[in-house]
């Protein structure tokens, strides 16, 4: 991805940068291998620790995949990369500040459910203008949460 001189330097042109390449994520394979090229890579670079961040939702929306089978895919792949190439990958759940509540929800307790899969935690992304973000109920009160006991 790349911001060319001539554009203008913000946030939303930035971002405007992943719709395009959000088109590229249209089976479990390439999302198999962006992981695992994302770990190569780092190892490479002779990182040791890497937190990857990735948005499952956005990684669905191409194909309409299952919000938990996006998840279980880069969990997997991060996982054997990591075996492979000899350094710890923790994952980062990102969910878009302008998404349902809903989703959001769901997206979180997929999460909770996959933390001993890789998954380190997740935050929130960058609001688009003139949207409001929705609250969300504390962590500690999503059901089936582990850590409410």
């Amino acid at each position: 991805m790349q911001v060319q001189k001539s554009e203008p330097s913000t946030y939303q042109n930035f971002l405007s940068k992943f719709t395009t390449l959000r088109q590229f994520y249209r089976s479990p394979e390439v999302i198999h291998r962006v992981t695992r090229e994302a770990v190569e890579d780092a190892a490479k670079d002779n990182i040791r620790y890497l937190e990857l961040r990735f948005t499952p939702v956005a990684l669905s929306r191409a194909e309409r995949f299952q919000l938990g089978d996006v998840m279980d895919w880069v969990c997997e792949s991060a996982q054997k990369a990591a075996q492979e190439f000899g350094l710890r990958v923790g994952l980062i759940v990102s969910i878009n500040r302008h998404e349902d509540v809903e989703l959001a929800e769901q997206v979180i307790e997929l999460a909770i459910a996959r933390r001993t899969h890789g998954l380190v935690g997740w935050t929130w992304l960058v609001m688009r203008p003139n949207s409001r973000p929705s609250p969300l109920r504390p962590f500690s009160a999503m059901p089936n949460n582990p850590d409410s006991n």
